[in-house]
C-alpha cells in the first residue's frame, strides 16, 4: 500500500496524470504542461478540494448553531472520502 491510504509509506504513489486528463478530454501533455508535475496536479486537486470544502463549510461569522450545521452537513456528504483520506 502506497502513502496515498496510509501512514506508512511502503512503496511509490500510483496517482499519474492518465485519469484526471482523461477526464478532462484530453492527452497527458497538455496536462502536465500546464501543471508542470505530477506535484502540480496533487497541489492543484489540493487546492480546488479546499475550496470545495470552505464553500461547502461557509456559515456566517459568529452564527455557531450555522457553523455546527455546515460542518455536520458536510460529514455527511462527504465524510466517508474523508476518513479515507486520513
Amino acid at each position: 500500500m502506497c502513502g496515498c491510504h496510509s501512514t506508512q509509506r511502503t512503496e511509490a504513489c500510483p496517482i499519474s496524470g492518465s485519469r484526471p486528463a482523461e477526464r478532462a478530454g484530453v492527452s497527458v501533455q497538455p496536462l502536465l504542461r500546464r501543471l508542470g508535475s505530477r506535484d502540480g496536479l496533487l497541489e492543484a486537486t489540493f487546492a480546488l478540494a479546499t475550496a470545495l470544502v470552505e464553500a461547502e463549510r461557509r456559515a456566517p461569522a459568529g452564527d455557531v448553531p450555522a457553523v455546527m450545521r455546515a460542518i455536520v452537513d458536510h460529514y455527511d456528504s462527504d465524510g466517508d472520502g474523508v476518513i479515507v483520506l486520513l
